[in-house]
């Protein structure tokens, strides 16, 4: 859909989204999330409460020597965002994304978001507060790499980020406490009080970040544990 707008709206329960193996294309995606699983217009004024899980199965095909890669865009508003989400909120649930029977030599990307999972150049979250755990993928072995962050797991170039919060706890391979990674995104007077863990980088603003961060603050109750 194209220039979606939502309002007031609330939305409590399970949402599950899963994958099968891509062999034609090389390439399996999963957008989810509570409010939209992709979003290129205005979601405003919206709010999730509950369980948000989705599997994503990318692999290795020995036979013919290919990768087969799987994308799951996991956002407790929006899955994938390259547009506006404004005054949202994501409260008192879970996130979890994992490959789903993929071998050891897998190729899935997860991007686990209290917010959005994944934030394009055109994308932009003002005004909202996560309260979403952000959980481990449940099979370790079988993902390749692993974003997560308290308002957007990943944000690109350009994109932005501000007056926004984040209350949950936010664990990954590259985690932050608002932004698990980014390219050179602007993050603006936004704070986080949740606990970090990192598994090759954290922080308890970004986990990795590339080029500026400014004006934004990081409360003492959520340290980033690396291990």
């Amino acid at each position: 859909m194209k220039n979606l707008n939502v309002q007031n709206s609330y939305v409590q329960g399970i949402v599950y989204n899963d994958t099968a193996k891509s062999v034609k294309s090389r390439t399996a995606v999963v957008f989810n999330g509570g409010i939209a699983g992709f979003n290129k217009g205005t979601v405003e004024k919206t709010s999730f409460s509950g369980a948000l899980v989705s599997y994503a199965t990318g692999f290795f095909d020995y036979s013919s020597e290919s990768n087969f890669y799987a994308y799951a865009y996991s956002g407790g508003i929006v899955g994938y965002n390259a547009g506006l989400i404004s005054e949202s909120k994501a409260q008192l649930g879970s996130i979890q994304s994992s490959s789903n029977g993929a071998s050891s030599a897998g190729r899935t990307i997860l991007y686990s978001g209290g917010i959005a999972g994944y934030l394009e150049t055109s994308g932009s979250i003002v005004g909202s507060i996560s309260n979403m755990t952000i959980e481990w993928p449940s099979s370790s072995l079988y993902y390749y790499r692993d974003y997560s962050g308290g308002i957007a797991a990943y944000a690109e170039t350009s994109s932005l980020i501000s007056n926004c919060k984040n209350l949950g706890g936010v664990k990954g391979d590259e985690a932050g406490g608002i932004v698990g990674r980014t390219e050179s995104a602007s993050i603006i007077n936004c704070t986080n009080s949740g606990s970090v863990k990192g598994y090759l980088y954290s922080g308890g603003v970004v986990g990795y970040v590339l080029h500026r961060v400014g004006d934004e603050q990081h409360q003492p109750a959520g340290l980033a544990v690396v291990f």
